[in-house]
């Protein structure tokens, strides 16, 4: 399989130090398109010569296919009124700045073998996903993780929604923007209850980033007014108006717990403006000599912290789908 490898540069210096970063090792990387502040004709030329890499072409600056940002980054698909018309300038510059013929030619060579899918386990355990507006940092490689696992994932809001999906076994928080969205989150007091009172109650629960700060106690909005929030971990979510812990780090596990074994590290990473008066203190975290902290709450039924984590690879969506399913016998003898 051959690859084409997007690159940003300003300049064929640039475009040089990219090479050096790496692009040359790519053996099956075939061609480069490159973008940046000023592309052009004779930048291609240039790179093309200086780097001894095949160049397709260019994507120039389009001010009008901007997407915004803000302090968590772009903004997501859902929010971009316009998003149709900025691919659509997009496309148009890439067919007038592009060697369609030389990539055609590329795209005619024979594809690999397929790689078969993972057969996906028959659906035994409902586990509830928030996903709206404040909860929209879930990784899809995560999900098909937890259905590959045994899960069948319901998906609900807390914004809008007044009731946890039913006969469900699991619970899964992940990041987003809590913060935007502090006061529906909060004046949703039927939805608060519900899910202090089914977490309080052993149901296995993970919490990233902006689900961990919806578990506190309260929360600042962009205003730096409080509202309360789930009310089960002991911390208030504090606006801080600068990145907080911001980067990749390694984290360690200090006890058995639903997701982790003592011991056991996992690479993860923090992104955020707002901070907790509690972090929590079940793992340890270590991104540099001068870099180290402790973070998270983690018990048999509960993952909660700041850190993103990424599932795919790892036992962690076996683990929680496996303490769903032990939580669903747990209930169906209580009922027997």
């Amino acid at each position: 399989m051959t690859y084409t490898l997007e690159v940003c540069v300003d300049s064929v210096a640039s475009a040089l130090a990219a090479k050096r970063g790496g692009a040359d090792r790519l053996e099956l990387c075939a061609d480069l398109i490159i973008g940046g502040t000023t592309p052009s004709l004779a930048l291609v030329r240039q790179v093309k010569a200086e780097t001894g890499l095949p160049v397709l072409g260019y994507l120039p600056r389009l001010p009008q296919a901007v997407v915004e940002s803000r302090h968590l980054g772009l903004k997501t698909a859902g929010e971009i009124t316009d998003l149709a018309q900025k691919i659509g300038l997009l496309a148009d510059a890439l067919e007038a700045n592009l060697d369609w013929a030389t990539l055609e030619a590329l795209t005619e060579r024979p594809a690999p073998a397929p790689v078969p899918p993972p057969a996906l386990q028959t659906a035994g355990v409902r586990i509830a996903v928030a996903q709206d507006k404040a909860f929209c940092f879930a990784y899809a490689e995560t999900l098909d993780c937890l259905r590959t696992a045994g899960a069948e994932l319901v998906f609900f809001s807390p914004v809008h929604d007044t009731a946890l999906p039913e006969d469900i076994c699991g619970l899964y928080l992940p990041g987003g923007y809590p913060e935007l969205y502090a006061r529906p989150l909060s004046e949703n007091k039927t939805m608060r209850d519900a899910i202090r009172d089914a977490v309080n109650g052993g149901l296995p629960t993970v919490a990233e980033c902006g689900g961990f700060l919806y578990l506190g106690q309260t929360l600042e909005d962009a205003s730096g007014t409080a509202w309360p929030m789930a009310g089960i971990l002991p911390g208030k979510g504090v606006k801080v108006g600068r990145l907080v812990r911001f980067g990749y780090a390694d984290m360690t596990a200090k006890a058995d717990s639903l997701l982790f074994h003592a011991g056991e590290h996992l690479y993860i990473h923090e992104f955020h403006h707002w901070d907790s008066t509690d972090n929590g203190s079940g793992f340890s975290v270590w991104k540099s000599e001068k870099a180290q902290w402790e973070c998270g709450f983690a018990s048999m039924s509960l993952y909660a912290g700041f850190p993103h984590l990424y599932w795919a690879g790892t036992p962690l969506p076996h683990r929680f789908v496996s303490g769903a399913k032990f939580y669903q016998r747990q209930k169906r003898n209580t009922h027997d």
